[in-house]
Parts: C-alpha cells; structure tokens; sequence
C-alpha cells in the first residue's frame, strides 16, 4: 500500500511525510474518517482502472501486430484462427475480418477506459486536495500552544508575598 501511495504521489508531485499530527475534534475525526475513506475509494478505483487500461492496451498492441503480419503475408498463405485450443483454417479475408473486429473492439474499450480513467483521476485529484487542506487546516503546531500558555501566564494576576 505504501509503494502505491508513493507512486501515486510521484505521479501528483507531493510528499508526503511519514507521519502527521493533527488537532482535531470530536467532528472533525468523523469528517477526517469521511476524506479518508473517500480518497482511498477514488485510488483504488484508479488502481483497478489502470490494471484494466494496461491489459486492454496490450491486448490491443497484440492485435495491431497480427494485423500488421497478416497484411504483410502473401495472398495464398494459408491462415489460422484459434477457437479454444483449436486451430482451424480460414481464408486470409476471414482472418482479416476477424482481426478488424477485435481491432475495433479493443480500441473502444481502450477509448472508454481512458474516458473513465480520467473521470477518476479528476475525482482523485479533487480529493487529495480536500485532505490536503484538512491536513493544513488542522496540522499540529507545538509553537502555537507554546504562545497560547505563555499568553495565558501574562494575563494570569501574580502573587507576590507582599
């Protein structure tokens, strides 16, 4: 989980220390809880998008390649289809054919992959900066209670033994 977040975080150009402190209340643990919860949902949408995204691509580079060596082969090459663990022969037209169907196929689930994937990484990045200005908001600073006792101890009456 750890080395997601980092890559994630490479990728969003932040840094992210090991450990934050916060001085937060009753409500805003709920609220916290609420952005966490949010923002680890949209990341692991974006994780299961991109797994999805690399095979479809790949799939599709396979495609294009079989395509590209089809084309290339002579027009009375004989030609093979797997159907399982089958192979049975068609005519080259067929096989193009059939490779233009998957072809078409794989590009629109690469197309609507990318569309949804971008969806994510907007929602993502929305939320990454909601936790961010949590953080900030109510990120522990020692000094400022150090000023809020030493304000407290000068408006305090001193007691002299006059």
């Amino acid at each position: 989980v750890k080395l997601k977040i980092k890559k994630l975080c490479k990728r969003m150009s932040m840094k992210i220390p090991q450990s934050i402190q916060l001085s937060v209340d009753d409500g805003e643990k709920i609220e916290l809880k609420e952005i966490q919860g949010e923002l680890n949902e949209s990341r692991g949408r974006n994780d299961e998008l991109e797994a999805q995204l690399s095979i479809y691509r790949q799939r599709l580079r396979r495609v294009e390649n079989n395509k590209s060596t089809i084309g290339g082969l002579d027009s009375d090459t004989t030609t093979w289809l797997t159907i399982g663990k089958m192979f049975v022969r068609y005519s080259r037209q067929e096989v193009e054919t059939e490779i233009e169907k998957e072809l078409k196929l794989y590009q629109k689930k690469v197309s609507d992959l990318e569309t949804a994937h971008k969806r994510v990484l907007d929602n993502l990045n929305r939320r990454q900066k909601r936790f961010d200005t949590f953080v900030e908001r109510h990120r522990y600073d020692p000094s400022k209670n150090k000023k809020k006792d030493e304000t407290n101890q000068s408006n305090e009456p001193s007691t002299s033994g006059d």
